[in-house]
């Protein structure tokens, strides 16, 4: 994904099947001059490309995958500094993920990858 389009990273803890990101949302990225003028958010398919660009990067999943148990319940604003946590199960081709903070998680759901 370009890097236009992405948060800053600005710590990373890395295993093998589990990763967190400590990201911060900076208010240039694009996706904020069209999404909601008034009220400026992270659309949840910014939020879900993110997810997507950085588990095929860690976990070689491919790119084709279904979403399951989606929900996004706190909007990600501009210069938000959140969490990303994913979590790779092999056996199930499952990349598991959530967005959130020390007070709330702003979405969470999992990616079902076909070919791995």
């Amino acid at each position: 994904m370009d890097v236009k389009l992405m948060p800053i990273i600005l710590e990373r803890s890395i295993q093998q099947t589990e990763a967190e990101f400590v990201l911060h949302i900076p208010v240039a990225l694009p996706f904020f001059k069209d999404h909601f003028t008034s009220f400026p958010v992270v659309p949840a398919v910014a939020q879900l490309l993110w997810v997507k660009d950085f588990a095929e990067t860690l976990y070689a999943v491919g790119n084709d995958c279904d979403l399951s148990h989606l929900k996004f319940t706190r909007p990600i604003v501009p210069e938000t500094r959140l969490k990303l946590a994913l979590r790779y199960v092999a056996m199930i081709k499952t990349v598991e993920f959530r967005f959130f903070d020390d007070q709330h998680t702003f979405s969470s759901g999992r990616m079902l990858y076909k070919h791995v």
